[in-house]
């Protein structure tokens, strides 16, 4: 952990950490982010036992309120199958949310013909002077999304519009939002890092009233084009396994995938 700190700049202030007599056990740190989350990292136990004591420095972790101060949700990744990094997660107080599948798209795949829009659909960038309107169509594309079920609930709308923003490195030209009769009725949000090797599909949703008709196909294929455009670089993102129409449409697309992780989350949203 202190060698990702340093190579990472991360605060180790407030990390916990457990001891048996003089011997090292496990350590646990809350390492906040934009949009009032934070990370958690902690040990990966070897067995049981010492999954209940990594358990033991998470709800401390979770439990100090310097460290909590101005976060309302905590997330944390497992590696999936691990059935001891689990237990020490849910005994520690976080619940499982999804499991993750994390997938990538090769740079300028071939040349395919583009995927018109849908009669009575266009697209256009996001004016970023309209926080109002990002922040109602995130919480709107996120009604009955079969993307990690449940997270929309635990967090405010503009703090979801503000870790985007942070992901994205404020490039409003790389947002892109669909339009029915002068509605908002889908985004696809790109993160075109100057200094990161892929660009990345932060966010694709859809309002209800507007899924299954090809707009989401439509949507993805406007937004690689325009990936392939600012860089010739992997496209990557992430998707929960149960979303088996999302995860479809990307295997279309020519998405495969390269890992999963677990997602364990808490809120301390009143």
């Amino acid at each position: 952990m202190e060698r990702r700190a340093q190579r990472e700049g991360l605060d180790l202030e407030r990390a916990w950490v457990c001891c048996r007599g003089p011997a090292f056990v496990g350590s646990a740190v809350m390492i906040p982010h934009p949009g009032r989350t934070a990370l958690l990292v902690a040990g990966t136990p070897r067995d049981r036992g010492h999954a209940d004591d990594i358990a033991a420095v998470i709800r401390h972790a979770l439990h100090d309120q310097a460290a909590r101060a101005g976060i309302a949700l905590v997330q944390a990744l497992t590696e999936p199958g691990h059935r001891d990094a689990a237990h020490a997660m849910d005994a520690g107080g976080l619940r499982h949310l999804a499991t993750l599948e994390y997938l990538e798209r090769p740079a300028r795949e071939g040349e395919r013909s583009p995927v018109a829009l849908p009669a009575g659909f266009r697209v256009g960038a996001w004016d970023p002077r309209d926080r109002a309107l990002m922040a109602d169509l995130l919480a709107r594309t996120s009604e009955d999304s079969l993307d990690c079920p449940g997270l929309a609930a635990m967090r405010d709308p503009a703090d979801v519009l503000a870790g985007h923003l942070a992901a994205s490195s404020h490039d409003s030209s790389a947002w892109h939002v669909a339009w029915r009769d002068g509605v908002p009725v889908g985004v696809a949000l790109l993160s075109v890092h100057s200094d990161a090797r892929n660009v990345e599909l932060i966010y694709l949703g859809l309002v209800p009233g507007a899924r299954g008709g090809g707009l989401g196909t439509a949507l993805l294929d406007l937004a690689l084009r325009d990936a392939a455009m600012r860089r010739n670089a992997p496209v990557s993102l992430a998707v929960d396994v149960r979303n088996v129409p999302a995860t479809r449409m990307y295997a279309r697309a020519g998405f495969v995938a390269t890992r999963r992780r677990d997602a364990w989350v808490t809120s301390f949203r009143a």
